[in-house]
């Protein structure tokens, strides 16, 4: 499927498998075939028809959650091992062990959040904002209150839908309240924007925001809010700071190769890339349906960005997730770093 943005990851990844001295004693080379496609549901069936028709043994790219929702059940059908590069929606489940994710999912950031709210005191009144499928519910915020040491009076729940940004109608009624911690999980640069609408209109100043959702995250956007701002957290679950201390030679073969520094795309493409060619390497005959069984007989990959553990019960990866934070000058730093644990019920 076309994706201009991940191409170099994918061609590095590629590039260096078809030259391993595995490849040239199998007498084996692995072709990208790029699809054109929209983002609509029947384009991207079409485009996923193709392939199959054409032979492909396994498809990737895919990036958001509805283009990965929409060839779902051509994976079933197909056997085919198909990799969506960074869908969070939890709804690719039903589709698990045909189709996979690169990134965490929706739920694991809720979680996340939650645990890092904990470890704030003295909060007397929060704001949450969250994606309109978020499990920040009402509900799941009094259990959260009632569970922590927090003596939370009160609180305000804003769920958005994807791209959208707060009104002027809810800004101008945020304005009239103040909050001990801010809580965004949203999609991607969304919480960026929304976060510098609320600097931008005072309702966050020295208080704790913590930002997650944002997996493939770009700290740039949010110099605004650094201005006046440092007491923020921001949860990922990848950080080029981590990559560049400890993948170093991936980033000098990288630039070497393409004369520029890699980003997050570059990298979740790069992982999921070679994770496809390993279930390729130890497949039988090279067959969708070889390959498929090669990937999920495995299914423990290390990648550039940590390790990927895909459960039996997920389509999304268990992974490291990382907090920033800002230090005095402005600069995001890791402050923690944590593996996402096993769910007790997936076996």
């Amino acid at each position: 499927m076309n994706q201009d943005s991940y191409k170099l990851g994918i061609d590095l990844a590629l590039e260096q498998f078809n030259n391993s001295p595995f490849a040239k004693r199998n007498k084996l080379q692995v072709e990208v075939i790029t699809y054109a496609a929209n983002n609509k549901t029947t384009s991207l069936q079409n485009a996923y028809e193709k392939a199959i028709k054409d032979g492909v043994v396994a498809i990737m790219g895919l990036p958001t959650s509805q283009e990965a929702l929409s060839v779902g059940q051509l994976a079933v059908k197909h056997k085919t091992l198909t990799f969506s590069f960074l869908a969070a929606n939890t709804n690719i489940e039903k589709y698990r062990n045909y189709l996979f994710s690169g990134a965490l999912n929706s739920n694991d950031d809720t979680e996340l959040t939650q645990k890092h709210i904990l470890k704030h005191e003295k909060l007397n009144r929060v704001l949450f904002i969250t994606r309109n499928n978020s499990l920040f519910t009402s509900g799941f915020i009094n259990k959260l209150i009632i569970n922590s040491k927090n003596k939370l009076e009160a609180y305000d729940l804003i769920k958005l839908d994807p791209l959208k940004q707060l009104s002027k109608e809810q800004l101008k009624k945020l304005k009239k309240s103040s909050y001990d911690l801010v809580a965004l999980s949203l999609y991607a640069y969304q919480g960026v924007n929304v976060l510098n609408q609320l600097a931008e209109h005072g309702i966050v100043k020295q208080q704790p925001v913590i930002v997650s959702g944002a997996w493939y995250y770009d700290f740039k956007p949010i110099d605004l809010y650094l201005k006046q701002h440092s007491n923020i957290y921001v949860i990922t679950s990848m950080s080029m700071q981590w990559i560049h201390n400890n993948a170093g030679r991936f980033i000098l073969t990288f630039k070497k190769e393409f004369h520029q520094e890699p980003d997050t795309n570059h990298v979740i493409a790069y992982d999921v890339s070679n994770m496809i060619v390993t279930a390729i390497k130890k497949s039988k005959d090279y067959t969708r349906k070889s390959i498929l069984k090669s990937f999920t007989d495995h299914k423990h990959f290390t990648g550039i960005s940590g390790p990927y553990h895909y459960d039996n019960c997920r389509s999304h990866p268990r992974k490291y997730y990382f907090i920033h934070k800002l230090n005095k000058n402005k600069v995001f730093q890791i402050e923690s770093k944590g593996l996402l644990a096993k769910d007790e019920d997936c076996y």
